[in-house]
């Protein structure tokens, strides 16, 4: 990033030392403000993640647990329609298998089936059109 920065000054031949000097300070103070503030032990992340996803984390994990199943692997080439279509259905099966969500909580937990909908969208928007229909 640094040498993105004097890269462009010397394309700049305008410049004086003295401004290339300040844009230098100014950019390191805000690399070093980043770094500090973004820096993995200063977040929490299961407040931001409970904050950001909006179900309980047990919920969460059960289905970051379950998305590790290599069902969920993206294949890019299928031979075929009818290929493309079974593995749509088998991530289904999967997330219904797992007892994540069940269409009869559309009455009783309406959230959960939406933020199913979602989670699987995010992996797969095939299967999140064929997930509540």
């Amino acid at each position: 990033m640094l040498e993105l920065v004097c890269v462009i000054f010397v394309i700049r031949r305008d410049v004086s030392e003295i401004e290339i000097i300040g844009w230098l300070r100014l950019f390191l103070l805000l690399y070093n403000l980043l770094k500090r503030f973004l820096s993995p032990n200063s977040m929490d992340t299961a407040s931001l993640s409970l904050k950001l996803l909006d179900i309980p984390a047990e919920k969460r994990d059960h289905w970051f647990r379950t998305f590790k199943d290599p069902v969920f692997t993206p294949v890019y080439n299928y031979a075929n329609m009818t290929d493309a279509r079974q593995h749509t259905m088998k991530k289904i099966r999967k997330v219904f298998s797992e007892r994540l969500m069940s269409v009869r909580e559309f009455d009783t937990n309406p959230h959960n089936v939406f933020s199913s909908h979602e989670f699987v969208g995010i992996i797969d928007p095939a299967a999140a059109i064929k997930h509540t229909v």
